[in-house]
């Protein structure tokens, strides 16, 4: 990711604090001497019950406080029956008119477990995201195409081939992740399931599930919900299936009937498993498990026979206490392999125990080499130059596969030893190869909390690495000629899996300035043409809310609400370089851990900010001074009389743009309490004044994610409460006078359970209002509102399916529409577009559909055609496949002659149809795109 600090007068210091993906940010002028520097932090015990509590709050059951039952698999069962817009029906489609567009950030990847390199081609490299499916490159990850659909394989965990000669086109792939899920902090039961095994029998192109593999969709009780990792035998071919919660399971026949291999049912959440070249299998089971008594003593485990039979090799000073252990070793034909394990105990100065043993299968070799593991001092921050594996979240380990001696081992860094860690690293910058640096905070192009390390099964100089941000590659991991930071390579080339919180885009039509808030990746800035544009990060760490204004400034923030003002640069783009400054008001506490913000759209230089049950103010955000650190007080006021009640947190706020102008709307939550909606006319002369205008019939404990409103009606709104098993969505005219619910064909029951909506818009464009809501289960859309009747249908099942959709933003300058998504990274919606309808109006006496003009075209063509009399016509173009591609008309004509240019610039070549529907009439033909 480029880095935008100037080092001539700015140093990037981050502090890291125990939580699964937290960070807190520092911006240091170097005349500051850093010693003297301020800012807010929590103990890790207080970071992590923050982030966690920010979560549970958002989707819990207000009712069992708590988060229904295994909800992902049974809301993707309901959404399953709801009805989905851009039909490939080319008869029934019943588009809005809005083409979606995969936006990327295409160089910035997200959380990845399964990596897998093909064994007859290094160039061919399959990956798997944790919430983003499993994609392939052909070409060593320049770039990257998805093959598993958006409706169901999002959590990948494991990827593997089956290396056997005349076996290779055979994969295979798992998912679910036990510690760390991607949505963990949601409840236990609300994070990505693993949705069986997969197959594909094609080199990757396609996958299918294992019939026998799928399980309940209403509770943990398969196998296949949780499972890490995948290994096939070289000889024999037997699938080896990492369970946790049970051990090691085997299937002789393609992954159709698994037995147990090793474990036992609630003995053993982690597990792990490898092969030596000679077809010897060693397994490790952990002691952490629900079961107090294990049918098999926990420890490492070696078999000759195929799994059959396992004999215990644990040496006997491994720790009794155990939690995940990872296994590495050579394609030597050596005995050697080596253990790294998490005790799941803390060390007495506040590090983990984490302990690394090289081993050999005849007992020759049993070394603990847990001295050995790498303690930098750290400048940043206490465990930055530790083995430090967040509750073994990250750990990996690898063997160079020529080398018994050259070993990777990572937690939230990366650590090379070329002696077998027979003696200490003592040299960062030959030793520290990845991850956080120890001066320079980050790793360029190797992203912090690593999961996967993959040598090149033909070249074992070349390795891959999965991690926090994706994929890096290393083409000589023996490299030592380096100056400063070992040369890693981003192959993030287009491997969207990027987890959004937020999106913004500017007001402006056609400015396609993107940016965004996402787990772990900072916000992410790029600008958007239809090719792959470098991101830069304006946030680091947990990116939040942000805002591009038509001034000279941008905003953005990341978790407990620290935000900073950034300049925009001569292009318009904003940048740390061009000038910045932390605003975050100095003496505002309780804020979210996504904290939101707003700017008066109407007049730029005022901020509205919560804070815990306060709204902060400051009319003058454009005039504070620069390079500040740790906040403010300049400008800013709190707002007394507007406070929620006690205990109560604000968190939803916004503010109208028309008819009327400045009515702010907040909204806040108490556990045990029907939430709160406050509404202040005038909000940017008045700080008195607001009117209560909660919803009477919402539910005790609601939580109130988002308020959308009209742009072009301040009086209109759409309330968000994001929990399950609630009344979701509310709609009033009057300002909050009055409510009714729309949640209609979203609403589920206790049986089967709706959705989670997390966010809405209303979005008035060219003569109609389209309301879009965001949800777990996708984007779903309507330009009816009918009451509990309501009919939402899902957009852009194909593009988008049903991945999370956090947050939405749209602009009525040109129709635009970002959709920002937890796993599939960021979505563009564009209206039909601009059609050159040339009226020639003339009586005519019956419907005519002529042939495009030129045909084959490249890039453009004229479809013409003739209607009889005044009446709602549709034309749309499909690929091949009878997927909508475009809208070219969806409106009322009058009678007459017409001609519409349809730019296929955008679209690969292809053959490609054009239907033209009216009343009583329908007529498609062929057109091709020959480029």
């Amino acid at each position: 990711m480029k880095n935008l600090l100037s080092t001539n007068f700015l140093v990037f210091s981050i502090f890291f604090l125990l939580s699964y993906f937290s960070f807190s940010i520092l911006f240091d002028n170097l005349k500051i001497d850093r010693n003297e520097l301020q800012i807010k932090k929590l103990s890790k015990k207080e970071r992590k019950k923050a982030r966690t509590d920010y979560f549970f709050n958002i989707i819990r059951d207000p009712k069992t406080n708590s988060i229904p039952e295994n909800i992902r698999r049974r809301e993707l069962e309901f959404a399953k029956k709801l009805p989905k817009k851009n039909s490939t029906d080319l008869y029934k489609n019943s588009s809005t008119g809005f083409v979606w567009t995969e936006v990327g950030p295409n160089d910035v990847g997200g959380r990845t477990r399964a990596l897998a390199i093909d064994v007859t081609n290094s160039n061919t490299i399959i990956a798997g995201g944790v919430s983003g499916g499993i994609w392939k490159s052909v070409d060593n990850g320049e770039t990257w195409q998805q093959k598993s659909g958006n409706n169901e394989a999002f959590s990948i965990t494991s990827i593997v081939q089956d290396p056997r000669n005349g076996f290779t086109n055979t994969w295979y792939a798992c998912g679910g992740e036990i510690n760390g899920n991607s949505a963990s902090d949601r409840g236990f039961t609300a994070r990505y399931y693993g949705n069986g095994l997969f197959k594909s029998i094609d080199n990757g192109e396609t996958w299918t599930a294992v019939e026998n593999s799928k399980s309940n969709p209403t509770k943990w009780d398969s196998n296949f919900d949780y499972m890490s990792k995948l290994l096939i035998h070289p000889t024999t071919g037997s699938l080896f299936a990492v369970a946790n919660g049970l051990g090691i399971i085997k299937s002789t026949d393609g992954g159709v009937n698994f037995n147990i291999s090793l474990g036992a049912l609630n003995d053993h959440y982690y597990s792990d498993i490898i092969v030596k070249s000679d077809g010897t299998l060693i397994g490790v089971i952990s002691d952490y498990g629900f079961n107090e008594t294990k049918t098999n003593t926990p420890g490492i485990y070696k078999s000759t026979n195929n799994g059959f039979s396992w004999t215990n090799i644990t040496p006997v000073d491994f720790p009794s206490d155990h939690h995940r252990s990872v296994l590495g070793t050579s394609k030597l034909s050596t005995p050697i392999f080596y253990i790294l394990t998490f005790t799941g105990n803390n060390l007495t100065d506040g590090n983990e125990d984490v302990k690394l043993f090289k081993l050999s299968l005849d007992n020759s070799v049993t070394e603990n080499l847990t001295a050995k593991l790498p303690k930098f001092d750290s400048e940043s921050f206490e465990y930055q130059g530790h083995l430090y594996t967040q509750s073994s979240y990250n750990l990996a380990i690898a063997v160079k596969p020529d080398d018994d001696n050259f070993v990777l081992i990572a937690g939230t860094s990366l650590f090379r030893s070329t002696d077998g860690f027979s003696t200490a690293i003592t040299n960062p910058k030959l030793g520290w190869i990845g991850g956080y640096h120890s001066s320079e905070f980050f790793y360029p192009n190797l992203h912090p909390d690593i999961h996967n390390i993959t040598f090149d099964p033909n070249n074992s100089n070349q390795v891959w690495v999965g991690h926090d941000g994706g994929l890096s590659f290393s083409n000589n991991i023996s490299d030592v000629s380096y100056s400063q930071f070992f040369p890693w390579v981003n192959k993030n080339n287009g491997y969207n899996v990027t987890q959004f919180y937020t999106v913004s885009i500017p007001s402006k039509a056609d400015d396609f300035r993107i940016m965004g808030g996402t787990q772990d990746n900072g916000t992410p800035f790029f600008i958007w043409n239809n090719s792959n544009e470098a991101t830069s990060d304006l946030s680091s760490g947990d990116g939040s809310y942000s805002h591009f204004t038509s001034g000279k400034f941008a905003y953005s923030s990341i978790y407990d609400g620290q935000i900073y003002r950034l300049n925009y640069d001569n292009s318009g783009i904003p940048s740390f370089d061009a000038g910045w400054t932390e605003i975050t008001p100095l003496n505002a506490t309780g804020q979210l851990f996504i904290n939101p913000f707003v700017i008066d759209a109407n007049k730029e230089n005022i901020m509205y900010y919560p804070a815990g049950n306060s709204v902060w103010k400051n009319a003058a955000i454009t005039l504070i001074s620069p390079y500040l650190q740790g906040g403010t007080e300049s400008g800013w006021i709190e707002l007394a009389n507007m406070k929620m009640p006690d205990e109560y947190s604000i968190t939803a706020i916004n503010v109208s743009t028309s008819n009327p102008l400045n009515l702010l709307y907040y909204a806040g939550y108490k556990s045990d309490e029907s939430p709160k909606i406050y509404k202040l006319a005038n909000a940017n002369s008045a700080i008195t004044g607001n009117i209560d205008i909660s919803i009477p019939d919402a539910s005790l404990g609601g939580y109130i994610h988002n308020i959308a409103i009209n742009p072009d009606n301040g009086n209109e709104i759409i309330v968000v409460l994001s929990n399950y098993n609630i009344a979701s969505l509310f709609h009033s005219t009057d300002g909050g006078q009055n409510y009714t619910e729309i949640e209609g064909n979203l609403t589920g029951d206790e049986s089967n359970p709706g959705p989670s909506i997390r966010s809405a818009i209303i979005h008035p464009y060219n003569n109609s209002t389209y309301y879009f809501v965001g949800t777990s289960t996708g984007l779903y859309s309507t330009t009816n509102l009918n009451g509990t009747s309501t009919i939402w249908e899902q957009e852009s099942s194909n593009e988008i399916g049903n991945v999370v959709v956090e947050f939405l933003d749209a602009r009525t300058s040109d129709g635009t529409i970002a959709v920002a998504t937890h796993g599939r990274g960021l979505f563009i919606g564009k209206p039909n577009g601009a059609v050159n309808i040339e009226d020639n109006v003339k009586i005519e006496n019956e419907f005519v559909l002529n042939q495009n003009y030129p045909n084959p075209f490249n890039p453009t063509t004229k479809i013409n055609f003739t209607i009889p009399k005044s009446q709602y016509v549709k034309l749309n173009v499909f690929n091949g496949n009878g997927e909508l591609v475009k809208t070219l008309i969806n409106k009322n004509l009058v009678n007459g002659n017409y001609s519409v240019d349809f730019d296929g610039g955008n679209f690969a070549s292809g053959i490609y149809y054009y239907r033209l529907e009216g009343e009583n009439f329908n007529s498609t033909k062929k057109m091709i795109l020959l480029k």
